[in-house]
């Protein structure tokens, strides 16, 4: 069985009962999509009162209409409303220091945009460019021309772990950023993180569960709403890369900066 499978294995085991570790490699892995990912927002409309001709005012009317840019006439504000538009994905949240593609990345303009010619590129965190994105069907990445979804690469030119938050700018529309990992070998660093961060939910845990190994129905939402707090102040520092909340069953999945999971459930331990 392929080592790096085994250590995913073995760093799930460790979440729910901490136990004897050692040293593993890793791979890359694919990962769906976080839902922390963020959405463009809700933008709601509103209609002001309007004056009639007679109640305008003479400042009123000698108001110039603002002049837009040429990147604000060819974006076209309608795309955000539609689903999947304008919104940054990546195929995998983490990618090994030695993988020689690195990061791929992909996002759909409306039609309009598309054949507009407009500029599409990846940005990092410090608002600088790190790839070109086209819609040309070459290859390398991109699949299908004139589909209306650019893609990239993003190979990171550091030889040591680092996160990495990225976002796509569409003339003058930028996405929700989306977050990345770059890892290297598992270290008994890792995995002493992971050792702290399985005691810290089972802290909370033992709050609320009685001494049935049971937490009550009426304090279940109490757990879970403070195990999540956590897990949102972990990845607002960086600790935590990608997770995944699922509220209906009661199950909170992290994967830490050094692509070890944990998985805490609101109904076992085990």
């Amino acid at each position: 069985m392929n080592k790096r499978i085994l250590a995913a294995a073995l760093a799930l085991t460790m979440s729910a009962c901490i136990c004897g570790c050692s040293e593993s490699e890793k791979t890359t892995a694919e990962r769906p999509d976080s839902p922390k990912a963020t959405v463009a927002g809700e933008k709601g409309t509103k209609i002001d009162e309007a004056l009639t001709d007679e109640e305008s005012t003479a400042e009123e009317t000698a108001v110039d209409e603002p002049t837009l840019t040429a990147e604000e006439t060819v974006t076209d504000p309608n795309a955000e409303q539609e689903e999947g538009i304008h919104l940054l994905k990546t195929s995998q949240r983490f990618v090994s220091i030695d993988d020689k593609n690195g990061f791929y990345f992909e996002v759909e303009l409306s039609p309009t945009e598309a054949a507009s010619g407009i500029n599409v590129a990846l940005y990092d965190d410090k608002g600088e460019k790190v790839a070109d994105m086209a819609d040309d069907g070459k290859g390398t990445p991109d699949k299908t021309a004139g589909d209306n979804i650019f893609s990239c690469f993003f190979k990171p030119k550091s030889k040591k772990a680092a996160t990495y938050n990225l976002t796509a700018k569409i003339g003058a529309i930028e996405t929700p950023s989306v977050r990345v990992r770059l890892y290297d070998d598992f270290d008994n660093d890792d995995f002493d993180k992971l050792r702290e961060v399985t005691a810290d939910f089972k802290a909370i845990d033992a709050k609320y569960r009685d001494n049935t190994g049971i937490i009550p129905d009426d304090k279940r939402d109490a757990a879970f709403k403070e195990a999540n707090a956590l897990a949102e102040k972990m990845y607002a520092s960086g600790e935590v890369i990608e997770m995944n909340i699922d509220e209906k069953f009661g199950i909170i999945t992290i994967w830490l900066d050094s692509y070890l999971p944990y998985v805490y459930s609101i109904d076992s331990l085990e």
